[in-house]
């Protein structure tokens, strides 16, 4: 009896060391950190680099990512056919927006949709990213995609960097298409200075967010450090700006000049 007893102990002692090895493996997979987004960039372009602009508010917001960026050189050549409350669908169906892509002379296109879109309707978006991306191919420039940040008024329908970041990717490879990680450099700068706003609750960015969209753009398709630049808004300190333009390279892997 005393020997079934101590059997019995055993058993039980050997189920819950089983249960506590079980419960600290997943604890230690919910733990483990995720791997740093692999980002690819665009071969170099041979001679000036003409950029279109196809968004909405969070592209056209702060005079437009379009003004900063030539702001930094005389090398770009920008445009914009941006307006408020777009979607890739609107501007599909815009005329403005198709003679705009066919008429231009550009190189590059970039694309940024809708800010919950890609998360909360992935296959909507994917559907008129296609379209606008054959037409902008047809053009004779490359288009990219412009991943955007996370809205804080929308974390509960899933509009995360994570999430964002896994959609405008999947969309990237799906597409043959070139995603430019604005999104990510968002996460990152606020990491590190949370004092520093860059976006409103609804995603609209301040001119801090808008700055370092344009320093995320040119070190993508110059791909050369932003580290350096000397434009800066007006209002905006030196090492806010040095700030920003350290943020984007380090998102885009470059080295500094």
């Amino acid at each position: 009896m005393a020997d079934r007893h101590h059997h019995g102990r055993a058993i039980a002692q050997f189920c819950m060391l089983a249960i506590l090895v079980a419960l600290v493996t997943v604890a230690c997979q919910f733990q483990r950190p995720q791997a740093e987004p692999t980002i690819t960039l665009p071969p170099p372009t041979e001679g000036p680099i003409r950029v279109l602009f196809v968004g909405n508010s969070l592209t056209f917001y702060n005079d437009g990512i379009n003004y900063h960026l030539s702001g930094f050189t005389r090398t770009f050549q920008t445009g914009s056919v941006s307006q408020p409350n777009y979607s890739w669908q609107d501007h599909w169906n815009s005329p403005d927006t198709l003679r705009a892509i066919r008429e231009g002379g550009w190189t590059h296109v970039v694309l940024q949709e809708q800010s919950q879109l890609p998360v909360i309707n992935p296959s909507f978006s994917a559907d008129f990213a296609e379209k606008l991306s054959g037409e902008i191919r047809q053009s004779g420039a490359e288009p990219i995609l412009m991943m955007t940040w996370e809205r804080q008024d929308s974390l509960d329908k899933g509009v995360t960097t994570r999430n964002l970041w896994n959609a405008y990717s999947a969309l990237g490879q799906t597409l043959g298409v070139y995603v430019v990680p604005v999104g990510l450099a968002f996460e990152r700068a606020q990491r590190s200075r949370p004092d520093l706003v860059l976006a409103e609750s609804d995603a609209h960015p301040t001119v801090y967010g808008t700055y370092l969209a344009a320093c995320v753009i040119y070190g993508f398709l110059m791909q050369v450090s932003p580290v350096g630049l000397v434009y800066r808004p007006a209002d905006m300190s030196a090492e806010d700006a040095a700030f920003l333009q350290q943020t984007a390279s380090e998102i885009l892997g470059l080295r500094d000049r």
